[in-house]
Order: structure tokens, then sequence, then C-alpha cells
């Protein structure tokens, strides 16, 4: 039980770092902002039209150039110097343009090629490398750990029926005795199901337990690794109902 109990908490750590490196990576592509300078004297209003028409965009923000100055001396503090040193602002007016949730790089490639048709913007910044990796490092890595549970599941069902053999190996034995001096195999067996059922609840309440208090009080102190409600919820019920299977199993499979 003790290799059984460890393999619980094993899978419910991995489920968790599943789940919040999967929130972190889903945070990158929530809010993708595209930068677009525009030409001096060019149309606002055709511009901004033009932007929010394009599929994929969710919705776009206009900035003056006081603006964009302000944003820059807030970010780049450092630099007031050289701001100071100009005659006047050299920024021109811009657009923040946000796209849909999740936009893949193939509908990136699409708004900056319908961004670059028109000859309103001075310069487009975005780093199409850098997202492109993102995007690939953020399957590679959903697919890998969905293979690593799934390895780790298996090993625990294979954990858990060999456990549940060997179980049912002595209750069977019991049971044959019962019968053969005319007793009531019916309730030994009821109670047989019963406790290996509560067992493997309270064997599974533990281990969900233990990864609580390791996420609470460690690990998202120092890896921002939260404890999740509604994945424990259904790991835990998937591992009873795995139980209760295998258990249903073993009793046909030895004829009890």
């Amino acid at each position: 039980m003790a290799k059984l109990f460890s393999i619980i908490v094993i899978i419910e750590m991995s489920i968790l770092s599943f789940f919040n490196i999967k929130r972190n990576f889903e945070k990158r592509f929530e809010n993708v902002e595209i930068r677009a300078f525009l030409k001096r004297n060019c149309d606002k209003e055709e511009v901004l039209k033009y932007v929010r028409n394009l599929s994929h965009v969710d919705y776009v923000e206009y900035m003056e150039k006081d603006e964009i100055l302000s944003e820059f001396r807030r970010l780049f503090p450092d630099k007031e110097k050289y701001i100071k040193a100009l005659e006047e602002n050299p920024f021109p007016p811009s657009l923040k343009i946000y796209l849909e949730k999740e936009s893949n790089p193939e509908v990136i490639k699409e708004v900056l090629s319908k961004l670059k048709e028109k000859d309103f913007l001075k310069d487009i910044v975005f780093n199409t490398e850098e997202y492109n990796r993102i995007w690939m490092n953020s399957k590679i890595f959903f697919w890998g750990f969905i293979v690593f549970l799934s390895l780790l599941f298996i090993i625990k069902s294979f954990m858990l029926w060999d456990v549940l053999q060997s179980r049912v190996n002595v209750i069977k034995n019991k049971l044959k005795v019962i019968e053969k001096f005319g007793g009531d195999s019916g309730k030994l067996k009821m109670c047989f199901i019963l406790k290996n059922l509560s067992e493997f609840a309270l064997l599974l309440i533990a281990g969900i337990g233990v990864c609580y208090f390791l996420s609470k009080y460690f690990l998202t102190k120092y890896f921002e690794i939260y404890f999740l409600f509604l994945p424990s919820l259904y790991y835990g019920l998937s591992f009873f109902f795995l139980c209760f299977l295998f258990l249903v199993i073993s009793l046909r499979r030895r004829g009890v």
C-alpha cells in the first residue's frame, strides 16, 4: 500500500504541475499584442475602422504621441536624459492591436500580412520568432505531459490490480471455509468490498491532503504551483471508480 500511496501522490502532484504550467502558457496567449506605429497625417478613423474589421482582432487601442511618450518614460526611466535632449516628441501615434485568445502562429501571420498591405503604417512591432517558439513549446509540453501522465496511470493501474488480486485470493479461501460449514458468505463478501473501498478512499484523501499541504506551504511560495480543487476532484473520482471496477472484475474472475 505504501507504493500505491506514493504513486497517488506523484500523480496528484504531476496533475497540479500540469494545470499550473498550462495556465501560465494560456496567460501568454490571452492578450496577444501587436504594436503598429502610424505615419504622420494619416486618417485616424479610417485606420481604426480598417484594423477593427480584420479577422481575429479582439479590440484596438489608439495612443496619441503624448501617451506613448509617458509610457516610454514609465517603462524606461533611465532613458529620460535622451528624451530631454530632443526638441520635440519623437514618437508617432500608434495602435495597440489585441488579438483573440490563443491565436496561433498562422493567425498572427495572417493579421500581420493584412496590416502590411496598407501604407498608413510606419512600422509594426511584434516578435514573431519568440511567439512561435513559445507556442511550439506549449504544444510539446502539453503532449509530453499527457504521455507522462498516461504512463503513471498505467503504472498505478497495475499496482492497484496486483494489490486487489492478492486480497481476493485471501478472501476466496475464507469464503470456501465459511461455505463448507454452511455459513453466510454474502455478508463477508460485502464487508470485503466495503473495507477495500473505504481503505482506498482514505488512501486517496491522504494522498491529496499531502499534496494540498505541500502546495500551500511550499510549492506556492517557491514555484507558484497552486492547489486546484476541480482537477483533484476529477482525479479522486476516477481513482475511486477504477478501484471499484477492478474490485468487481477481480471477484468475478476468481469466481467469488
